[in-house]
């Protein structure tokens, strides 16, 4: 409780001390304190003292067993059973994600030891730099206080905190996913201005690691690039050159993976490409398939009042539609619009699967905001509106994600298993596996003479 009280104490004095800095034009103040608080609620979400089960023990695991064999993605390291390699939970060879955020979360168990903050501590990383980076674009783009704005809305989204602190499906996976896409826009912003070749490099270089952090959405910079380009009056040579070495860099990024494991896993990889593509036409691992999902998870996962900026968005682009800031305003379209559609007709939902959208769409918010701001600024109840909008309901969304009162630092894994166990019947197994030096373990009963042959064999057989 008293946890509780505290964490609800902190964000609400935090939040009005960057709100006040916000109102009397210290935006540099008021972004060191919105950094400060998204950083403590990240690392505070991150304080569970167990694995969560869809999907971060799966990661977490996977990423453990690539400690020594980084180039072989392995579930059950020592499979003394039976499996199917086309079940994702409990095979042996596991390319049921891409393995960028699995070196990166390898990498942090070897340096920081088997356990749950080593496991979340690079989305902690990605998730408080993301604060930086939505800043700076807003700033880039518009100015000061839209990145601001943006900024605050990022730091205290409740889904973003989810997701980075492994509570929600799909977890590490889509957070990394959506750091490398923002930094491949932030890095095109930045090149498209410049007119840079060198973050033309940079960009295919993020792009490359976006897909191998999730998958193709990434070549959503592609067109950004184009926008932003034309927008900034490049020249179609320079355009044609730098969208070149994009494709180029992103391609000899991303592909030798790729080819890599058709080559050495031919089965595994191979059905792996076939269930992805399946996700489109078939409804797998979710009940929801509806039309709509995707929509209605907008405000479910981001904000009720996002609705509104996105119509707005759509008649400013018709009306501007000849002014040369329409290209900006089209990028942002690209950014939120295309991915909205094409998962609104792929048959399986996820509610990360839009997740990459949400910098682009705190961005038009606070865009939005601003333009009626320099209209409305004498009136006191669009004043009033905007702090409940942008303030208050966003917070309440923090607090329903976090769950302050659910206190779960204190629980933790206590077993202990030796090299030579192998424990069955376990309702947790692969946190078992994770964090002890067990054989394996699984989470059925095994027949008798199972057993026998193990105890033959000099494995320590344990029946839950």
């Amino acid at each position: 409780m008293i946890y509780g009280v505290a964490l609800i104490l902190s964000v609400l004095i935090l939040s009005s001390i960057a709100l006040y800095f916000f109102l009397k034009g210290q935006i540099r103040w008021s972004l060191i304190v919105t950094l400060i608080l998204g950083i403590g609620l990240r690392v505070y979400c991150s304080l569970d003292g167990r694995l969560h089960d869809w999907d971060e023990r799966y990661h977490a695991l996977v990423a453990k067993n690539m400690i020594e064999q980084p180039f072989k993605p392995m579930l059950y390291k020592n499979p003394v059973l039976p499996f199917d390699y086309k079940n994702w939970d409990s095979n042996h060879i596991w390319l049921h994600k891409q393995p960028v955020p699995l070196w990166l979360m390898s990498l942090s168990i070897y340096l920081f030891g088997t356990n749950v903050l080593a496991v979340r501590l690079v989305s902690i990383i990605f998730s408080s730099l993301l604060i930086l980076v939505i800043f700076d674009l807003g700033k880039e783009l518009f100015n000061k206080k839209i990145g601001l704005i943006s900024a605050f809305l990022f730091a205290i989204n409740g889904f973003v905190l989810e997701i980075g602190s492994g509570r929600a499906s799909t977890d590490h996976v889509e957070l990394a996913f959506l750091f490398f896409t923002s930094i491949a826009i932030w890095f095109t912003v930045i090149g498209t201005k410049r007119q840079s070749y060198l973050f033309a490099f940079l960009v295919g270089i993020t792009t490359g690691l976006a897909i191998l952090s999730k998958w193709l959405p990434a070549l959503i910079v592609l067109p950004i690039w184009f926008l932003l380009a034309m927008y900034c009056k490049q020249t179609y040579t320079f355009i044609i050159k730098t969208l070149l070495i994009i494709c180029s860099i992103t391609f000899f990024i991303s592909f030798p993976w790729q080819w890599y494991i058709l080559n050495t896993f031919p089965i595994e990889a191979n059905y792996e490409y076939a269930y992805n593509a399946r996700h489109i036409t078939e409804v797998l691992g979710t009940d929801e398939s509806h039309f709509l999902y995707n929509i209605k998870h907008l405000r479910i996962k981001f904000g009720e009042y996002l609705y509104f900026p996105m119509l707005v968005l759509c008649i400013f682009i018709i009306k501007k539609w000849r002014l040369p800031d329409n290209y900006k305003l089209l990028m942002f379209w690209v950014w939120i619009f295309i991915p909205l559609i094409f998962f609104s007709f792929v048959k399986t939902k996820m509610p990360g699967y839009i997740l990459f959208t949400l910098p682009a769409l705190y961005l038009i918010t606070a865009y939005v905001w601003y333009f009626f701001n320099r209209k409305y600024y004498k009136n006191l109840y669009f004043k009033i509106l905007s702090i409940i909008l942008l303030f208050v309901l966003p917070l309440r969304y923090t607090f329903e994600r976090v769950k302050p009162f659910n206190y779960r630092i204190s629980r933790s894994y206590d077993e202990k298993y030796d090299t030579k166990s192998i424990v069955f019947n376990d309702p947790y197994n692969i946190e078992t596996m994770f964090f002890t030096d067990c054989y394996a373990s699984y989470p059925y009963a095994p027949e008798q003479k199972v057993i026998d042959s193990l105890n033959n064999a000099g494995f320590k057989v344990i029946v839950k």
